[in-house]
């Protein structure tokens, strides 16, 4: 009857597993998605495009000034000085006609040719007739059709100078993506990407307690306080936490993002605005973290990348395929050193739970330092408005490789108490 409901847990679990396994591999695959998703707004909005980009603020100066242009009127506040300003201009004309014939009468004759010029303009007349000219060319600016030539002027006059404006920024690969995902705008990339994303997370979170769930499901189902784990459960087991070893290792553990949100001020009475712009942004799993490093090609990053890979997934994967081997019973697998060192002697040495804790502390000090000098940007670029976010985060990888890490401290005790003697014995 025991052996029976044996078979029938496993059978179960096996069931589980194979779902399992499924669950896993779509996981991977829908997170590696949102993670190229994330990547991709993070370029869409890289400061480089906005707040860095020469062209970003020709084109808002052009909006202000058009818009100055287009509401150029001429009101009772306004029409005293300008009024004045037109006076002092022509007499300034005047004077500079004033000079230009005297030089052009001396020399010989020169009472002749002076008085000559008198009688051809009379200078003091022009000078009396300053203010009824300037009312004249007061009156003529309140046409439209002159108001319009004027505001055409002066815009064409302004697209010349911001055409002449050139930024060394290449926009080839933001505009590759806008088209990639259909926007016109970068605005409207963006929200067509965080919309594909928040839709991927909901199946990424509920395929991530799937997996936990079924992975504790297994384990109530080898539990028993009375009879040994079989060596079929302990497979199941073993299995088991090697599907969440290999998600964990796979899968993104922490995000770093460093972006202002907002910097805003007010040039000639308007605001200017550059949005999103990301200063810094980063995702990867241990096992994209081990390719860096040794693509690297310095001996100490290879050093460095071989020692992770070893201590995170290489010793890991050993130490439960020799915990199956040594459940068997198979005497001469028993005997084995390796076999014997991994099952019994490997805990001090395994430093799973040592990687958990230093991503864990990694993301605490870098959230930290992200989020400090976000404040000190912020607080110091008065009377600049700036809104800064740490968009540091852990991801599912850092809370399956967490899993992992408890379900071996579980399949540990599960073997110690399933072989008791035996293994004090060996031990010993």
């Amino acid at each position: 009857m025991r052996s029976t409901a044996t078979r029938m847990k496993s059978i179960i679990s096996l069931v589980i597993l194979v779902a399992l396994a499924v669950i896993a591999t779509q996981l991977i695959r829908i997170s590696r998605t949102n993670q190229q998703l994330r990547a991709d707004i993070a370029e869409v909005n890289h400061i480089k495009y906005s707040l860095l980009n020469v062209d970003e603020w020709a084109d808002q100066l052009k909006q202000i000034l058009n818009k100055k242009i287009r509401e150029f009127q001429i009101t009772p506040a306004n029409q005293e000085s300008l009024q004045s300003g037109i006076q002092n201009i022509l007499f300034q004309l005047i004077d500079e006609v004033e000079l230009l014939m005297e030089k052009r009468t001396e020399g010989q004759f020169s009472r002749i040719k002076r008085w000559v010029a008198d009688m051809a303009i009379d200078i003091e007349q022009l000078r009396d007739s300053v203010p009824v000219y300037s009312i004249q060319i007061m009156d003529e600016l309140e046409n439209p059709n002159t108001k319009d030539a004027i505001r055409d002027v002066l815009s064409d006059k302004l697209d010349q100078y911001i055409s002449t404006t050139n930024s060394a920024v290449t926009m080839k690969e933001q505009e590759q993506l806008m088209e990639k995902y259909d926007a016109a705008t970068r605005m409207e990339a963006t929200a067509n990407i965080r919309a594909l994303i928040a839709e991927n997370m909901v199946v990424v979170n509920r395929l991530m307690l799937l997996l936990i769930a079924g992975i504790l499901l297994i384990y109530l189902l080898a539990f028993s306080p009375k009879t040994t784990v079989s060596y079929l459960q302990m497979t199941m087991l073993v299995l088991a936490s090697l599907v969440l070893l290999v998600a964990g290792v796979s899968l993104p553990m922490i995000q770093l993002e460093a972006k202002i949100d907002l910097v805003q001020f007010e040039l000639l009475g308007e605001h200017m605005r550059f949005r999103d712009n990301i200063l810094y942004y980063q995702s990867k799993s241990i096992i994209e973290m081990v390719e860096i490093l040794v693509r690297d090609g310095s001996l100490r990053m290879i050093f460095v990348g071989s020692l992770i890979f070893m201590f995170s997934l290489i010793f890991p994967s050993l130490k439960l395929l020799s915990t199956m081997a040594y459940q068997s019973g198979n005497k001469r697998v028993n005997r084995n050193r390796l076999v014997r060192f991994f099952v019994l002697k490997s805990g001090k040495w395994s430093m799973a739970d040592v990687m958990v804790v230093a991503i864990f502390m990694a993301y605490i000090g870098f959230n930290g330092i992200v989020d400090n000098q976000m404040k000190h940007l912020a607080g110091g670029a008065e009377p600049v408005e700036v809104f800064t976010t740490n968009g540091t985060q852990l991801l599912p990888g850092f809370y399956l490789f967490l899993t992992f890490v408890l379900s071996g401290l579980v399949l540990s005790e599960i073997v110690k108490r399933s072989n008791g003697s035996k293994l004090a014995g060996s031990s010993g």
